[in-house]
Formats: C-alpha cells, structure tokens, sequence
C-alpha cells in the first residue's frame, strides 16, 4: 500500500457502502410526507429517496453528503451529561 493512502475500507465495508447504508436506513425509517420534506430540503427529486427502497439503490456522493447534513445527531452525550 502506497504509505498515506487510506483505501477507505473498514471490517470489509468501503467508508461510501457504510454511508449508503446509514443513509438508506434512516431514508427508510420516514413516512412518505417525511420523504418529501427531506427531499425538499437536501434539494433532491422525491423519486431520489423513493428509490432507496431499493437493495440498489446507488446515490451520487453529493447526494449522500446532502441526506447525510439531515439525519439527526444523537444526543447521548449530553443525555448522559444531564444525568450525572
């Protein structure tokens, strides 16, 4: 391996597969009207996010990078901050 490149693989997973999966999950956890809102604001077609029911589906990296700005950050953190 060339010293400084980093392949992007991860437990046999590429860093863009784990992304798709994270995303399409997520995608697939919202009603239809939640889809279109989504959509909406990553400035996506719907049938962009109708096609992720699909095993493959195979979005564009900035159309990844635009659901994945959308997805909510957990809050574990500070829940637990708030519990100490």
């Amino acid at each position: 391996m060339t010293p400084g490149f980093n392949s992007g693989i991860i437990g046999g997973m590429t860093l863009i597969s784990q992304s798709v999966t994270k995303v399409q999950a997520w995608i697939l956890k919202l009603d239809h009207k939640t889809r279109l809102d989504v959509a909406k604001q990553a400035a996506l077609h719907e049938k962009t996010l109708r096609l992720a029911d699909s095993p493959k589906w195979d979005p564009r990296a900035s159309t990844l990078r635009k659901l994945e700005e959308l997805i909510p950050k957990r809050r574990k953190r500070a829940q637990q901050g708030e519990a100490a």
